[in-house]
């Protein structure tokens, strides 16, 4: 099919996110492919996401797709950001 990107999304609540990580350092690594990676802020710190960002930038990923991310309780709950963290995506 020759896709232009593959979206690479996160779990429910960031439950994926280490997995994510990997599987789009792979996909840079491995294939010829270019990843957009999801990046949400649900439960984490600034500096977290902000280390992340420059893990995937230096992987060589140019697309991220920023979402702010499901409540950690899943869809329907009260989001509640971290105090130290982003409070959505446009932050």
């Amino acid at each position: 099919l020759n896709p232009s990107f593959v979206s690479v999304t996160y779990g429910a609540g960031g439950s994926t996110r280490e997995r994510t990580h990997r599987t789009v350092r792979r996909i840079i690594e491995e294939t010829g492919l270019k990843p957009a990676a999801h990046l949400t802020c649900v439960d984490a710190s600034r500096e977290e996401v902000d280390a992340v960002i420059r893990d995937y930038w230096a992987a060589g990923v140019r697309h991220v797709v920023a979402l702010r991310g499901d409540p950690p309780g899943g869809v329907g709950g009260v989001y509640v950001p971290r105090e130290d963290g982003y409070k959505n995506a446009t932050e």
